[in-house]
């Protein structure tokens, strides 16, 4: 198999995002079979030195950065006059993700029935959790297939 190199990754949807990496990536590459395949045992991040808390915290900076950018291009391309905004906040200070996570599919689960009458997922959304100042979960979605005459 032929190894490629890039440097440039080009996404157009109504932006075009160009990116330039600094090194070549490669693809299509295989380690030799006498290479002795490297085990990494994983430090947790209490236990880690400064300088790879540093290098962690930066690579989840990124990852970040990229998850806003899949998000962007999401709503990008299913953005039209169907698509609806908003935000759920619970009454009660809800600090556990594993209740508001089961609440919250439970909402979707309804609002699907009653937006299709079918116990189907056809429901298109997008949807992020966020932390208030109090300390309570609260949802942010996008709803995309949403028809106004059901409502």
């Amino acid at each position: 198999m032929m190894t490629r190199f890039y440097n440039t990754k080009v996404i157009i949807s109504s932006i075009t995002e160009i990116y330039e990496y600094g090194e070549p990536i490669a693809y299509g590459f295989k380690k030799p079979e006498n290479e002795k395949q490297c085990r990494y045992k994983r430090t947790s991040f209490q236990d880690a030195t400064v300088d790879e808390k540093q290098i962690r915290i930066e690579r989840m900076k990124k990852h970040y950065l990229n998850e806003r950018w899949t998000i962007a291009r999401l709503i990008d391309v299913n953005f039209d006059n169907h698509t609806s905004f908003m935000t759920l906040t619970f009454r009660e200070n809800i600090q556990d993700i594993s209740v508001t996570n089961y609440e919250f599919k439970k909402f979707i689960k309804r609002l699907n029935y009653f937006m299709n009458k079918k116990k189907k997922a056809q429901l298109k959304y997008l949807a992020v959790w966020e932390l208030q100042k109090r300390g309570a979960i609260h949802y942010h979605v996008m709803l995309f297939n949403l028809n106004s005459r059901n409502l």
